[in-house]
């Protein structure tokens, strides 16, 4: 797997596999959900594409398909718009749940890096974090009364691309002298007198940190799952939701959006 393609699986398990991702070990808990389409999001419309390219657009209460106005009833009019109205409720909250763990893996870096590898290696640390909490806002943000949540393939290889690889590589590169003899000064300066027992000694002293870290993040971990999980549960009535209005409106019976992901491989 190339490091774009790791990248874009990583962004699209912080959408929808946060649970997971904060270590709940039971596959109940996992978040099995699917969104398919980049969305863009104003108080008056909602834009479903891909890659830039609009596949469908609610507008005024209005539907256009591939630049077309599709003429509806009563009943595909209501649900429509019910189903318009619930996305609007919902991509804000995706994006800010984003946006939280990035917050919360910077965090988390700094907490756990600076205390062991210092002052000057920890700064180079969080200017790589910079970076890519600069990419994620790319792809999810809110600005103003708009919203735009990227979620294609194809959206995020573009942001996640080879320079940003290369700005990785460079982060790393220049840190990895500063990291190396920081490592080796908390190692020798250990305890003990043979190098065996100063081995254990930082053994134990990064096993102090790794609780250090656990303690600090632990309420704000338990605060994000409980949104993560609400947010997950949401969806998939956002997916039911959907379903039903792919089924009553033929012109978008082909573009979906947020699914169930086993309900999608199944349509793969």
């Amino acid at each position: 797997m190339t490091y774009k393609k790791t990248s874009t699986a990583l962004i699209i398990s912080a959408l929808f596999s946060t649970t997971a991702a904060l270590a709940h070990e039971n596959k109940d808990s996992e978040c099995d959900v699917a969104l398919n389409y980049d969305i863009s999001l104003t108080s008056d419309s909602l834009v479903v594409s891909d890659n830039g390219k609009e596949k469908y657009r609610i507008e005024d209460n209005k539907l256009f398909v591939l630049g077309k106005k599709i003429p509806l009833d009563s009943r595909q009019s209501q649900l429509l718009n019910k189903y318009s109205d619930e996305m609007s409720d919902q991509v804000p909250e995706v994006i800010e749940l984003v946006n939280d763990a990035v917050e919360m893996a910077s965090g988390a870096v700094s907490i756990a890096l600076t205390p062991l590898l210092g002052d000057t290696a920890g700064a180079k640390m969080d200017d790589m974090m910079k970076g890519i909490e600069a990419r994620v806002a790319e792809v999810a943000y809110q600005n103003g009364d708009e919203y735009y949540l990227g979620a294609t393939e194809s959206t995020l290889e573009n942001v996640f691309d080879e320079e940003f690889e290369k700005e990785i590589e460079t982060a790393v590169q220049s840190s990895i002298g500063s990291i190396m003899m920081a490592v080796g000064g908390q190692l020798m300066s250990s305890e003990g007198g043979s190098f065996e027992e100063k081995i254990a000694s930082f053994e134990k002293k990064m096993e102090g940190i790794g609780s250090q870290i656990e303690s600090q993040v632990e309420v704000q971990s338990a605060n994000f799952e409980q949104k993560a999980e609400l947010m997950c549960e949401n969806f998939k009535s956002l997916a039911t939701l959907e379903e039903q209005v792919r089924n009553e409106i033929p012109e978008l019976a082909d573009f979906v959006v947020a699914v169930n992901e086993s309900e999608y491989k199944n349509l793969k």
